[in-house]
């Protein structure tokens, strides 16, 4: 490859990122505006809206996330150094990294496993739900979910991100990174795959049992 096809590359490179830059503040904008009409709303001050609050909350940060990701080959200017003073290069490289894009992708995912709970609850169970399940045990459990994403991010990005000269390093083939990639992919298989899976058979089961019952009353 020469000279010329690299350049036209990186500024096709940095042309997709632009695009993608502004798909990703899109994404910011409209995902604002849900929490906003969720607050703005009375009738939205539930249970089922606050965790669909906490969801649009965190899909905002992970689109500001990629944003700053696709941001970066343009800040550094084809030299793929870090700009700024230490502090903001580490700050940028954490941001740029997987970790904080799985990270948030994976609370994403946490917090929709804890939606479909919610809603099997409310149909399958809604006496039970209606005296046990308040506001603060949403609160509580959507806090637990958000503080396992972070501490999942923190010491991921603490053994696995290394800034040398301005240059972003990533070594993902550690042992804590890999226990706690193995951890992930247990986390998505178990709880975000299956779980929600099984609540929202439960919930389908529910709605033809009643269908059903209906019919044989008329």
């Amino acid at each position: 490859m020469n000279v010329t096809q690299e350049i036209e590359l990186q500024f096709l490179s940095i042309a997709i990122s632009k695009a993608m830059i502004f798909v990703c503040l899109f994404g910011v904008v409209s995902n604002f505006a849900i929490l906003l009409v969720i607050i703005a709303t009375k009738t939205m001050r539930n249970n089922h809206y606050f965790l669909i609050g906490n969801l649009a909350f965190n899909d905002c940060l992970l689109s500001f996330i990629m944003s700053i990701t696709l941001l970066t080959p343009i800040l550094t200017t084809f030299t793929g150094k870090v700009p700024g003073p230490p502090v903001i290069g580490r700050i940028l490289c954490s941001l740029k990294s997987q970790n904080a894009v799985f990270s948030t992708i994976t609370n994403s995912a946490l917090i929709i496993t804890l939606i479909a709970v919610e809603r099997c609850l409310a149909v399958v169970f809604p006496i039970f739900y209606q005296q046990h399940v308040t506001k603060r045990i949403c609160f509580k459990v959507s806090g637990i979910l958000w503080l396992y994403s972070c501490t999942l991010f923190i010491i991921k990005d603490y053994f696995s991100i290394k800034v040398e000269n301005k240059f972003c390093s990533q070594d993902y083939t550690n042992a804590i990174s890999v226990f706690f990639g193995t951890v992930n992919v247990i986390d998505y298989i178990i709880v975000q795959l299956l779980i929600p899976i099984f609540c929202y058979c439960c919930i389908a089961w529910k709605i033809s049992l009643k269908i059903s019952k209906s019919g044989k009353a008329n």
